[in-house]
């Protein structure tokens, strides 16, 4: 007798035991869900942490310090904005330290220090520009007390809005997205107690660190008073060829004249900034004997003083400004230069190499 499965019999059974087994899967599935239910009490609470700190997990501890981050970047934000919206003060003073060093990449910068006319220390970071003795007036936050701003006679620096600070904003930015798509994704994972109270310290933190780094530093020694005379306090320096206020000095093919004495203040009609500085005044008459395009004379102040006189272009020194530049034909204007405030102007050096002095005390 044939007991070999028929066909109808081989099908009927396969499919009895596919049926069976989703059956039973399902059936394995639901019960599993049943028992998460029951196990499942919602997302963790601070309470619940502290009664049982060993079910707290390294992942959890992970992302409640990774909220402090978007707290630290709000407050840098904040203090940007801070910085630069509100008043603030502005304060002349004199570099007075260039430390110079290299950074981890082997990059040079240059650690700017400056003494206030006040008395004051001001650290003006690596960025600010000005050379040891020259005259610079600091732009203050009255909140803060963070640097805003340095202007030197030829240079405007704004820490905010330098290439670096963009791309700081921006990182930060991004950071705080971030934080807000991960927050989205893991906000089971801990209390939202903790991660508003790790933000917050976040914020605090880094606040308070950026309020108590300001601008101010231990007052430096003021430089000696020979500074304002540059290189020349050496005699071998001196050019021998002397003329007094009022005569001619031929230099190649142009010829200047200081018309008169010293005067101090900007300039009426100079730009507004120059107010801020102690400002010395030259009035010159110069001529030009060539045919075609200018002649430029370069020309320096000296004088006793704890810090340097900087030339400022011609544009910025009122409508009859000049800056040495002699145009075909002849022109009259007046030189303006920032100094300390303790400068007594002696001579202008004309030219470099071979040099020639007027003598401006007589």
């Amino acid at each position: 007798m044939d007991f070999s499965p028929t066909p109808a019999f081989v099908l009927s059974l396969t499919i009895d035991t596919r049926v069976g087994g989703r059956l039973g899967a399902r059936a394995a599935y639901a019960g599993d869900m049943r028992a998460f239910a029951t196990r499942y009490t919602g997302p963790p609470t601070l309470r619940g942490w502290m009664r049982d700190p060993q079910s707290i997990t390294s992942l959890q501890v992970l992302v409640v310090i990774l909220a402090l981050v978007p707290g630290a970047a709000l407050a840098t934000l904040g203090m940007g904005l801070i910085d630069t919206l509100t008043p603030s003060e502005r304060v002349p003073a004199v570099v007075t330290a260039r430390d110079s060093g290299l950074d981890e990449e082997g990059i040079e910068y240059h650690e700017t220090t400056a003494l206030a006319d006040d008395g004051r220390g001001l650290g003006l970071g690596t960025g600010a520009p000005g050379l040891l003795g020259a005259p610079v007036v600091v732009t203050l936050s009255t909140v803060t007390g963070e640097l805003v701003a340095v202007r030197t006679a030829s240079d405007h620096y704004r820490p905010h809005r330098t290439g670096a600070y963009v791309f700081l904003v921006v990182v930060l930015l991004a950071t705080i997205v971030i934080a807000a798509l991960i927050a989205r994704r893991m906000a089971n994972l801990a209390p939202w107690t903790l991660l508003v109270i790790a933000v917050v310290v976040g914020f605090v933190g880094a606040g308070g660190w950026q309020v108590a780094s300001t601008a101010a530093v231990a007052p430096t020694s003021r430089l000696p008073a020979g500074t304002g005379m540059s290189i020349y306090t050496n005699p071998k320096f001196m050019p021998a060829s002397r003329s007094p206020t009022g005569q001619d000095v031929d230099f190649r093919d142009a010829t200047l004249r200081v018309t008169g004495p010293v005067t101090s203040g900007a300039p009426a009609g100079s730009a507004s900034w120059l107010s801020d500085f102690h400002v010395m005044v030259v009035p010159f008459s110069a001529s030009y004997r060539g045919t075609s395009g200018d002649r430029y004379v370069p020309l320096t102040l000296i004088g006793d003083g704890s810090g340097t006189a900087e030339r400022v272009a011609a544009e910025h020194c009122g409508p009859t400004g000049f800056d040495g530049r002699v145009p075909a034909g002849s022109v009259e204007g007046v030189m303006c230069f920032v100094t300390p405030p303790d400068f007594q102007p002696r001579h202008i050096i004309v030219g470099t190499g071979e040099t020639k002095r007027i003598d401006l005390t007589t």
